[in-house]
């Protein structure tokens, strides 16, 4: 019996395809253009490039497959490609808030800005730190402050040369220094000489001093004591109203250091917020502008004998310290950030670091979220249910 095939033999060279060299239009694969993109999937990578373009909070991209199928590549491919277009997420940073000192506030800017505002700042407070105090030391402005000084110590003078005037012959002036200040004291005149009223007392007391002539002492030192206490009173007010005047003086002299310092340092910055910012940096130095006039030098406090070494030192100039939460100045673009091993810690750092755009993409808005889950799927939090 002779059971055959009709179909004729395959011949061995024929049972694989082999390439001919010659048939292929270049050298070497080092002569061919790069690929761009993935090969096949066009389907999936319009999904995924419509959901990554979609700048809202909240949206997220499911991206599943089998392995080997390049899931990871074209997700970090499209990702490059969006972070050069991005725009880099702002700097955070925390200000005083004067209005509100409960509140601080907090001021967005642009990538980079967060340094150069807290160099701004530092830099207008050294040069107060120096112009201030100059400008208050300089000859012009005590020239100035004496000529007020001078009258109201003149008026204060004339008003109680006007006082004792009144008080002779059987009354005057017993001048105590008290705390380095001058105080006077009602005291009677007798023989050519002021006794204190506690002295007669006690002349009373040993029989040495008539009683009718301390009783019409007594009540003339009463009523001339209420007197005294009115001429006091008019002193106190008129040293209250050279104070102000100084105080004014000062404001008018330091107010347009003070002006110029802040346009200097605002200058950079043309955001609102800032500007607001500094416009109530210019009104809280003028309120407070006598704190440069009392400071001290680091240098003269390190020398003092009486100094004694501290563990902290608070600066006096706190509320107009700059503190950056967030600095993106070295970051180009949107942040991009595979996590492989999904926690909540490394959730929670991974927000930190992108500070809500956290396992980032930030794109247009910085509000998409990638993450690399262990069961090798990529997620967004863009809430487009993306390519599957």
């Amino acid at each position: 019996m002779q059971d055959k095939l009709s179909s004729p033999e395959v011949p061995l060279e024929k049972l694989r395809w082999c390439c001919d060299p010659e048939s292929l239009p270049f050298n070497t694969t080092a002569d061919l253009p790069p690929l761009e993109g993935i090969i096949g999937q066009e389907r999936a990578q319009k999904a995924l490039a419509l959901g990554v373009e979609i700048a809202r909070a909240g949206y997220n991209i499911y991206v599943c497959g089998m392995p080997g199928t390049g899931r990871l590549t074209a997700v970090q491919q499209l990702l490059s490609t969006c972070q050069e277009r991005a725009t880099s997420p702002p700097d955070l940073c925390y200000v005083f808030a004067f209005k509100h000192p409960e509140r601080p506030r907090l001021l967005t800017l642009q990538a980079g800005q967060g340094k150069a505002l807290k160099k701004a700042m530092e830099g207008l407070l050294s040069a107060l730190k120096q112009d201030i105090p100059a400008l208050c030391a300089g000859e012009n402005f005590q020239r100035r402050k004496e000529q007020l000084l001078q009258q109201t110590r003149h008026r204060e003078q004339r008003l109680l040369e006007q006082f004792e005037k009144r008080l002779a012959p059987h009354f005057g002036l017993l001048w105590h220094d008290a705390d380095r200040t001058l105080v006077p004291e009602l005291t009677p005149v007798l023989e050519g000489r002021l006794t204190p009223l506690a002295e007669l007392a006690r002349r009373l007391d040993a029989g040495h001093f008539p009683s009718e002539h301390y009783r019409h002492l007594q009540a003339q030192h009463t009523t001339l004591s209420h007197d005294l206490s009115k001429v006091l009173a008019t002193v106190r007010r008129l040293q209250q109203e050279a104070e102000e005047a100084v105080h004014t003086l000062e404001r008018a002299l330091v107010r347009p250091l003070i002006q110029q310092a802040i346009a200097h340092a605002a200058a950079p910055f043309t955001d609102p917020e800032v500007q607001q910012y500094f416009r109530e940096i210019e009104e809280a130095l003028n309120e407070d502008f006598e704190r440069f006039l009392s400071t001290t030098p680091a240098s003269d406090r390190e020398t003092s004998p009486s100094a004694l070494p501290a563990l902290y030192e608070e600066d006096p100039f706190h509320e107009y310290q700059v503190n950056i939460i967030v600095d993106n100045t070295d970051t180009h673009g949107a942040p991009v950030i595979f996590e492989t091993s999904l926690s909540l810690r490394s959730n929670t750092a991974a927000c930190g670091a992108a500070t809500s755009w956290a396992f980032a993409l930030g794109l247009s808005t910085g509000r998409r979220v990638a993450t690399w889950c262990s069961t090798r799927s990529m997620r967004w939090q863009n809430p487009w249910s993306g390519p599957r």
